[in-house]
């Protein structure tokens, strides 16, 4: 089936907007950018300072920038707790709970 103009339209609307992290997905980002960096290092300690050193560590990073970008525009919020799939990350206001009445 051929993808449609708003198809891609909402593929690049998900894209181009802030995904505040739910959940452990923070916990997912280090883990990959720590396994990234650790192959950059075996990368960086394996082979000679050249243009293709250069290109497999900048690879490595692109990894690690579309495995964070799976996990943010993939996922949906916990249906464990609903609070966080409405949460406005530029709301300081505290939440209803704790404010004085």
């Amino acid at each position: 089936m051929q993808r449609t103009r708003e198809d891609i339209e909402s593929d690049i609307n998900n894209w181009f907007v802030y995904h505040a992290p739910q959940g452990d997905q923070l916990d997912r980002y280090v883990s990959i950018r720590d396994k990234a960096k650790e192959l950059a290092l075996h990368v960086l300690d394996c082979t000679p300072i050249c243009l293709e050193q250069t290109m497999a560590i900048r690879k490595i990073r692109e990894v690690v920038m579309m495995a964070n970008a799976a996990i943010a525009c993939n996922e949906t919020p916990s249906a464990a707790d609903p609070a966080e799939a409405h949460a406005d990350p530029t709301d300081t206001a505290p939440p209803a709970d704790e404010q004085a009445t």
